[in-house]
């Protein structure tokens, strides 16, 4: 239901929807395999992606406050920390504060470097990250560099938004059409379509 109401561009219903859900889970004791925090962290990108940004932030780091104590393996809970520096830092950049979140990326970096052979999976996400900040910060051609190689890897509508619009910023509409069509026709059904998918289709 979330869902569908992103993908007709109403975030309030859909955030009506996942605090229901929120509800549910805990009054029910949850479902293997879905921890607290992933329904704290849709909340929070809806709310970051439409502007609401005080809320996101509340919202990811909330969110992370149900992970310490959970029954999550360590190295479950080591991701969702690195997923907390990856929506802080997004969230910052969104404020304008530049500094702040390129911080954030800088702390994501070191804890994929620390984690040796098993960090290397997770290149990728440092540099969705960067390439959204660079984004935010109008460095269009250092956006495209991070967001490529982020692409690379994994097909993430979400990611191909944030590269349509660093092509459609630095003046590649050829490229910028082809990312949005991508989008558009793309058979995933996540919330990252789902946030992704009112944009390219305009």
């Amino acid at each position: 239901i979330a869902f569908s109401h992103l993908y007709e561009g109403h975030p309030d219903p859909a955030l009506e929807s996942l605090q229901t859900f929120l509800g549910e889970y805990r009054r029910t004791g949850g479902f293997p395999g879905l921890p607290e925090i992933f329904i704290w962290n849709s909340m929070a990108r809806i709310n970051l992606e439409n502007g609401r940004l005080e809320e996101a932030m509340k919202h990811y780091e909330k969110g992370f406050e149900s992970v310490p104590g959970s029954g999550l393996p360590e190295k479950d809970k080591q991701i969702w920390l690195g997923r907390l520096h990856h929506g802080r830092g997004r969230t910052l950049a969104r404020m304008g504060k530049h500094e702040e979140a390129w911080k954030e990326a800088e702390i994501l970096n070191k804890m994929i470097d620390e984690g040796g052979e098993a960090g290397k999976r997770f290149v990728p996400d440092y540099h969705y990250l960067a390439g959204y900040l660079k984004l935010e910060a109008s460095d269009f051609k250092a956006a495209i560099e991070h967001l490529t190689q982020s692409n690379d890897t994994d097909p993430d509508p979400f990611r191909k938004l944030l590269l349509a619009r660093a092509y459609e910023k630095a003046g590649d509409k050829v490229a910028a059409r082809k990312a949005y069509q991508e989008i558009v026709d793309s058979k995933e059904n996540n919330i990252e379509r789902a946030l992704a998918y009112p944009e390219a289709k305009r």
